[in-house]
């Protein structure tokens, strides 16, 4: 697998013959390149082979890696499906977009959808329903959004293998180019119920007392967690249930894949792999997530640019970067009041990833913000401002395990990082009523019921 400096040299050598062929034949401008965008729900990015996970667990990503820029610390900026995918959509904070948790609505300004529809690009989104819907705003731009087919049932949600055919389907449905694809799968959430075959083979040891079928979130491992019926083992049954779930959507993200190359898309099209959030499993007395730990904001983030040739980059970047390199890539302007930088010339090898940025994250009431690798701080948000401010040096404690809030020797550290982050809020106050989404109303009864049986039991919003 090459640098990302490495993958510009095919690039330049095709520039200069197209170059050669527009001084002789007169300009040729190549065909747009479609967009195929994968968001696999609740993965953190260590569970992943290509990020330092079980090898051999993920094939389908790991080949997809050997072609793709692989970034290797990507920080999503919310632990809750709704608000990461809308900052994923619309390049904007939390704060900006307005979709704060999974519980209430939002009509964003502007979205990648939106943008490439008006440029002439078909945009399908096909989604795994429960928290990515139209109802809470996630349709903007999409003339074709399918979250649902068939009769309701609880957790009222789709894997891949449901969601994946549908989209090929619709790919051999239509003739026209280029297209921007959306695909999306609940796989890895709660409750951790993986098929039987993964099951037998990755989580098939456990012999204890704990039955997990049917629970998710704190709601329901919170009591267990307290009354001490989730130790070490039940812990490490719980790691080998989301394995065995990541493992099957990885069997049919590899289908879909040989679908696109099968079909001749694979050289015609961007194609993204990323994931909203990760999951806490069991981890700082918590299973799930909606929280501000490391497992839950660091995702994997891959871009498989036609060429098909491999890169890692090191370094920080984030969700609301996405669409502004994409855009960048596929050679349509970026509109305004986006908040992540174009990647594009990082790839191109002009410049390194930008430092000293904030990388912003929040879910309902609880925030966190990171300067570059190392240092990190997590609050509540409140009417009389922030509260329960931690700290943690993630070069020496990746895992979060000390605060250092108390320290006198970093308590400076953590007010300058609180005081450096509501300067910019401060200051980029006007930007946010000009550039963000409007707010809507709650979700409904039935909305509720659903939100309860994927572990979200209510939202500070």
């Amino acid at each position: 697998m090459g640098t990302a400096r490495e993958l510009l040299r095919p690039r330049r050598a095709a520039a200069a013959l197209l170059a050669g062929l527009a001084a002789a034949c007169g300009p040729a401008e190549p065909p747009p390149l479609n967009l195929v965008l994968i968001s696999l729900d609740t993965c953190r990015a260590s569970a992943l082979s290509c990020y330092g996970g079980p090898p051999g667990l993920t094939p389908s990503v790991t080949r997809l890696a050997a072609e793709s820029v692989v970034f290797e610390t990507c920080l999503a900026h919310s632990s809750g499906t709704a608000p990461s995918h809308m900052s994923l959509f619309t390049g904007q904070y939390v704060h900006r977009h307005g979709l704060r948790t999974n519980h209430r609505a939002v009509r964003p300004r502007e979205t990648l959808a939106g943008v490439l529809a008006g440029q002439g690009w078909d945009t399908a989104a096909f989604t795994g329903h429960g928290s990515l819907r139209a109802e809470l705003g996630h349709a903007h731009g999409f003339e074709t959004f399918e979250s649902w087919v068939g009769e309701p049932r609880l957790p009222y949600t789709r894997n891949f293998d449901e969601v994946l055919p549908r989209a090929l389907d619709w790919l051999d449905d239509r003739a026209a180019e280029p297209f921007f694809l959306l695909v999306h799968g609940y796989d890895p959430h709660c409750p951790y119920e993986p098929p039987p075959a993964q099951r037998a083979r990755l989580a098939g040891d456990y012999d204890g007392d704990l039955e997990v079928e049917g629970l998710c979130g704190m709601q329901d491992f919170g009591p267990l967690l307290e009354s001490g019926q989730v130790g070490p083992e039940e812990r490490a049954h719980l790691r080998d249930l989301y394995r065995a779930e990541i493992a099957a959507a990885d069997a049919a993200l590899g289908r879909f894949l040989d679908g696109l190359r099968e079909r001749g898309l694979l050289e015609r099209s961007i194609v993204v792999f990323t994931s909203d959030h990760g999951e806490v499993l069991g981890d700082h007395g918590w299973v799930g997530h909606t929280t501000m730990w490391e497992e839950e904001l660091r995702v994997p983030l891959l871009i498989r640019l036609p060429a098909g040739r491999g890169a890692r980059v090191a370094g920080v970047v984030q969700h609301v970067d996405v669409l502004p390199t994409l855009l960048a890539a596929l050679g349509v302007p970026a509109p305004e009041g986006i908040q992540g930088v174009d990647l594009m010339p990082v790839l191109n090898g002009e410049r390194d990833l930008p430092t000293g940025r904030l990388h912003v994250a929040q879910f309902g009431n609880l925030e966190s913000v990171r300067v570059g690798p190392r240092w990190k701080a997590a609050f509540r948000r409140t009417p009389a401002g922030l509260r329960d401010a931690r700290l943690f040096d993630l070069a020496t404690d990746p895992s979060e395990l000390r605060d250092l809030s108390d320290d006198p020797d970093h308590a400076p550290r953590l007010r300058a990082l609180v005081d450096r982050y509501a300067s910019f809020r401060k200051a980029t106050r006007a930007e946010d009523r000009r550039y963000g989404g409007e707010r809507l109303g709650s979700v409904d009864r039935a909305d509720a019921e659903l939100l309860d049986a994927l572990g979200y039991a209510g939202g500070d919003d």
